[in-house]
């Protein structure tokens, strides 16, 4: 699945935010050497790696909406990144043993949620391969 981030630029009221603003609109993060990440898009259909401006407009929405009262860098004015996410349909990851016998393990599809389930999936699979040496 294909996803761009927006990087915008902090400026002097921003910077006040000091905790990642995540829920229906995406997310916006505080800044990090003066730059927001807003993201992030999901498109099932496209593998295009171009920095798109709709999805610059799509990332935008997490500003408006959570930082209200402050305004919005200009869509021209971003920059950002474009990546494509392994995922499944049930947007759930896919671990453990391939095969009764190998000891090859797999670790994959944690998509936009791989910060939280990648370090389980790998308690999982580390917890199952030393309780059966």
């Amino acid at each position: 699945m294909r996803g761009q981030l927006s990087i915008a630029s902090a400026n002097a009221d921003s910077t006040a935010l000091k905790t990642v603003l995540c829920g229906k609109y995406g997310y916006i993060t505080p800044a990090v050497q003066g730059s927001h990440f807003l993201g992030a898009t999901y498109d099932y259909h496209n593998l295009d790696l171009r920095l798109r401006r709709e999805d610059h407009e799509y990332n935008l929405r997490a500003w408006v909406q959570y930082l209200p009262g402050i305004p919005a860098p200009i869509v021209d004015s971003l920059s950002g990144r474009v990546a494509i996410r392994c995922v499944n349909k049930q947007r759930l990851p896919i671990f453990g043993a391939l095969d009764g016998q190998s000891g090859i393990f797999a670790s994959l599809a944690h998509g936009s949620r791989g910060l939280l389930t990648a370090p389980l999936a790998a308690m999982s699979i580390s917890s199952h391969f030393f309780t059966n040496l």
